[in-house]
């Protein structure tokens, strides 16, 4: 009976050290429940089912899984654990003026280390970050490890990866939703790059200009505003382009005129696409094609090859072609001589 006694008291003294450090969280809001809860001196574990989860909620997080465990220290918590069916929602603040990053996800397994600022997704991972008012940056893969450095984000992403950008406003050269995938991923948002490695493949199928890349690893870079900038590969690679047909009242105002290229396909050792100088760059046993379709007029097709290939399409000038290398070889078919 004593036993008993004493058992009860330990356990009332437990849950009085749970009220009293849920009641002093920051903001005095952080509340949980499950179907079975068991505490500890320095936290708690909360067991649910898939009917009524474990939950957590404050305002930086709010997750939701088949077992929460929780671990703090003077009031601070230390560590997160959540695993089966994690839904999650987490804002971290910025520092030094920097905006608060939103993560929404789900997962197998998470784990929260507030105190590193640090936050670690395994498992069937989908969703994605947002930093202010920026654009999202999807996160999907087998497991992915973010973390937060003088209010930018670092991530790591274990694959298959698979990373969507919506598509563009309706703006002249806009592209539509842009799917990219590979192996593993790595994005640096202070330089507003990811690097994408092992089978790296970017495709866009929507919208008027459309493409399809492939390389064992390329760098993407994106603009403020979430757009691409600029696509560099390495490795063996492989770009396809299609681009809107030149309008057909084009014709009357220039009849001499080649037209303007609406497809470009070339394997080069490494490439460089540069949305900003509307520049393609390939470099290294460059092979390929591209054809030109006059308004009004049946397209041609004209194969290249050389050491490097710099395609720079122009509003005002068309299409200049820069090919070197030892030889450089250009089949024209709609060039001849008219000599009868």
């Amino acid at each position: 009976m004593i036993r008993k006694v004493l058992l009860m008291a330990c356990s009332g003294l437990l849950l009085a050290q749970i009220a009293v450090f849920a009641q002093t969280a920051k903001n005095g809001d952080f509340t949980y429940s499950a179907p079975k809860v068991t505490l500890r001196t320095n936290g708690a574990r909360l067991d649910g089912t898939a009917a009524q989860p474990a939950h957590i909620a404050s305002p930086e997080l709010d997750v939701t899984a088949l077992a929460i465990a929780f671990d703090f220290s003077n009031s601070q918590i230390q560590q997160v654990r959540a695993i089966g069916q994690v839904k999650l929602r987490l804002d971290l603040a910025g520092k030094n003026g920097a905006p608060t990053t939103h993560v929404q996800a789900t997962s197998d397994k998470a784990t929260l280390n507030p105190t590193k600022r640090q936050l670690i997704l395994e498992g069937n991972v989908d969703g994605y970050y947002q930093t202010g008012n920026g654009a999202r940056t999807t996160l999907a893969g087998s497991k992915a490890i973010l973390n937060q450095n003088n209010g930018q984000i670092t991530a790591s992403l274990q694959g298959p990866v698979k990373l969507t950008i919506p598509p563009e406003s309706n703006t002249p050269g806009a592209l539509g939703e842009v799917i990219i995938t590979a192996q593993n991923a790595s994005i640096d948002q202070a330089k507003g790059q990811v690097v994408f490695s092992g089978q790296a493949h970017a495709t866009s199928a929507s919208g008027a200009n459309q493409f399809d890349v492939r390389a064992p690893q390329f760098t993407l870079t994106r603009s403020a505003s979430g757009n691409i900038d600029t696509l560099s590969t390495q490795g063996k690679t492989q770009v396809k382009i299609d681009l809107p047909p030149q309008p057909a009242d084009a014709a009357a105002s220039d009849a001499s005129a080649v037209g303007k290229p609406t497809h470009v396909e070339v394997t080069s050792d490494a490439a460089i696409v540069s949305r900003p100088q509307n520049t393609l760059t390939f470099t290294g046993n460059v092979t390929g094609f591209y054809v030109l379709a006059p308004a009004g007029k049946a397209p041609q097709k004209y194969n290249f090859s050389g050491d490097k290939a710099v395609l720079t399409q122009s509003p005002t000038t068309g299409l200049n072609a820069e090919i070197t290398g030892q030889p450089v070889t250009i089949f024209a078919p709609g060039l001849s001589f008219d000599m009868q």
